[in-house]
């Protein structure tokens, strides 16, 4: 049961990881997205899915150290896939402890709100437009281009 809810499941991507952030267990969710397999990424440090900007402004360090002092740190952000391609990713970082409140590692559960963004990223520019061509047709009608006859104020 466990494979087959965690191990398997494509539609959420998870991973755990040592408290250096050392990537420990890989499920498939994270395979389908990221494109790389496990093998290929058990030892390395998670932060190999953050981009360029992320990854050089300590993005990953700073969650870990919010997951470390509040016990969980959630972030929306784009990522880096194997391909080099983006992918947008809800995604929230949970400190894992023993009994005893000793520090275990990190389990981080992602959803990919690509399809989501790049709709809302489209409808921002729509309505952009939309307010640009708005404000020329106002300002049109307010100043007739001498081609046609003056239209009467109101």
């Amino acid at each position: 049961m466990y494979r087959l809810q965690v191990r398997e499941m494509e539609d959420v991507a998870m991973f755990l990881t040592t408290p250096a952030g050392r990537i420990t267990s890989w499920n498939a969710g994270m395979e389908k997205v990221f494109g790389y397999t496990e093998q290929e990424l058990l030892g390395q440090p998670f932060s190999i899915i953050f981009n360029e900007d992320d990854r050089a402004a300590g993005v990953h360090d700073g969650e870990m150290q919010a997951a470390t002092e509040q016990g969980r740190c959630v972030d929306v952000r784009w990522h880096r896939r194997k391909d080099g391609s983006r992918v947008y990713m809800t995604g929230v970082l949970k400190g894992l402890r023993d009994e005893e409140g000793t520090l275990l590692g990190y389990s981080k559960v992602f959803l990919d709100d690509t399809a989501r963004k790049q709709l809302e990223d489209a409808l921002t520019q729509s309505n952009c437009d939309l307010q640009q061509f708005a404000y020329v047709a106002s300002h049109d009608l307010q100043e007739p281009c001498g081609r046609c006859p003056a239209l009467p104020r109101f």
